[in-house]
């Protein structure tokens, strides 16, 4: 049975992930992100009211928490999402700069349920181009109080993110396929014998030799399991078969987020599409680019600006 999406992102988020993509979370302010959100901060007047879709773990009111601070502004954040979220207890210590923010899990981003212009500002990373566009935008736009600004970062379909989605796909169906490595640990621990064991080396030498040093953290994971289940020769092996079946289960969600993640990903018509959605819905001074990080070497998405008509 396959999760559902909000079920894919419950697991994710409940992992303890900070950002959309699997490596370290983008939250150092030297990658172009800071910027982008510390412009929306500046436009805004004191306590203003914020809400950032597809929230997710926070980063993004993490960002805007530290552009306050530096801005010597005074804000309040509202993160909803359509999983279940609960960063503040996910995170633990890591939740440092979530201070003062208000996380809403299981809401729907064309249903929130707020009043009419209840928020002077909004946010979105890589998120809204997830939920269904036709609803989603009137419904941002009537959350909004007139002419609140809006900034949302869209993922961009060449970008070195969605590449890198793209390839995590292919390693997950490496690590799947009848000869990769998760079969051939099944098999050893279904009928332990010296050519299982054989098999499940070879497997993992041949993994390595492809991806080497560009092993993603999904399959560093899964090395590190196999790994752990190889050789708990003291916990039995019923309970190692039922922890090689939830990792098999794992890297099949993984792989659907994936999936889902790289089709949302926009094409510049795509992108286009989306601004001439808000603009028939109402949206003002709405801008639409690429946006790179600091060197301007990397596509980091789309930014798309807006406001909600005055």
């Amino acid at each position: 049975m396959h999760a559902s999406n909000s079920e894919l992102w419950t697991g994710y988020w409940q992992s303890g992930r900070i950002d959309t993509g699997m490596g370290a979370p983008t939250d150092n302010g030297k990658d172009g992100f800071s910027a982008f959100w510390q412009m929306l901060v500046g436009e805004l007047p004191d306590d203003a009211r914020i809400i950032d879709l597809g929230t997710g773990n926070g980063a993004v009111p993490r960002h805007l928490n530290r552009a306050a601070k530096c801005l010597g502004k005074t804000i309040s954040i509202i993160g909803i999402d359509a999983a279940s979220i609960d960063p503040t207890r996910t995170l633990g210590m890591d939740a440092d700069g979530l201070a003062g923010v208000t996380f809403i899990g299981d809401t729907d981003l064309t249903k929130t349920g707020f009043g009419d212009g209840s928020f002077q500002g909004a946010t979105s990373q890589f998120a809204i181009e997830h939920a269904e566009a036709g609803k989603a935008v009137p419904e941002l736009l009537r959350i909004l109080d007139s002419g609140a600004p809006f900034q949302l970062l869209l993922l961009h379909a060449s970008s070195p993110l969605v590449l890198s989605f793209v390839r995590q796909i292919g390693e997950i169906d490496t690590l799947m396929a009848d000869d990769g490595l998760v079969p051939a640990m099944r098999h050893v621990l279904e009928e332990p014998s010296t050519r299982a064991t054989d098999a499940l080396e070879k497997a993992g030498r041949m993994h390595m030799e492809r991806y080497g040093e560009n092993l993603s953290p999904i399959a560093e994971e899964i090395f590190a399991a196999v790994a752990i289940l190889i050789n708990s020769a003291d916990v039995p092996l019923p309970v190692r078969r039922q922890a090689a079946s939830r990792m098999d289960m794992r890297l099949k969600d993984e792989q659907a987020r994936l999936h889902q993640l790289a089709r949302a990903a926009m094409d510049e018509n795509a992108a286009h599409d989306l601004r001439d959605l808000f603009q028939t819905a109402g949206a003002a001074s709405l801008a639409l680019e690429r946006m790179y990080d600091e060197d301007e070497r990397a596509v980091l998405g789309w930014a798309l600006t807006g406001q909600c008509a005055p």
